[in-house]
């Protein structure tokens, strides 16, 4: 089937024809063309199997057009390789950024998880250094009680000491005048 990019310019291969039906010449007249039914470029009517046409040069080899040019084949006179070549570096572009835009909206969910495991991470040294500190402090404060009660107990004995060595003095004493 033709695709219509260069028969509907009139082109040397599509016999002349503009596009829309006949030259306005007697059926099998001078264009060498078979007789329009008013359905399109002769071309298209050869196309459909009215015969008698030249095929359209963009159809030959028997895919669409477009396969032949995204192959790397020549395309139809005119230049029309170029446009779909265009159209492809436009989908291609668009491609890119959608996957650019993807991968900045992961980049925003990857900072984002970050930042809040940063937030729970501090909070939770925060929470080990408060335990540490509670902890140091209940050792300090224990220790500071033991060292109390150690005071508190060498005050005792120093007393002891103190009012025994009295007693014991005094003894001495009157066990010397015994004597």
């Amino acid at each position: 089937m033709c695709c219509l990019c260069c028969c509907s310019k009139g082109s040397p291969g599509a016999g002349g024809a503009p596009p829309g039906g006949s030259t306005g010449t007697t059926p099998g007249g001078s264009t060498g063309q078979p007789p329009s039914t008013g359905g399109g470029p002769p071309a298209l009517e050869s196309a459909r199997g009215s015969g008698g046409g030249p095929p359209c040069p963009a159809t030959e080899g028997g895919g669409p057009p477009a396969a032949g040019r995204a192959s790397g084949g020549s395309g139809p006179p005119g230049g029309g390789g170029g446009a779909l070549h265009l159209q492809l570096l436009e989908v291609a572009n668009l491609q890119l950024q959608v996957e650019l835009m993807v991968v900045a909206g992961l980049r925003e969910v990857v900072v984002e998880a970050l930042h809040l495991h940063l937030l729970e991470v501090v909070e939770l040294h925060l929470l080990v250094v408060q335990l540490v500190v509670a902890g140091l402090l209940e050792v300090v404060v224990e220790a500071l009680q033991l060292i109390v009660v150690c005071l508190d107990t060498a005050g005792k004995v120093k007393r002891e000491l103190v009012s025994a060595s009295g007693e014991m003095a005094t003894e001495a004493e009157c066990k010397l005048k015994y004597f």
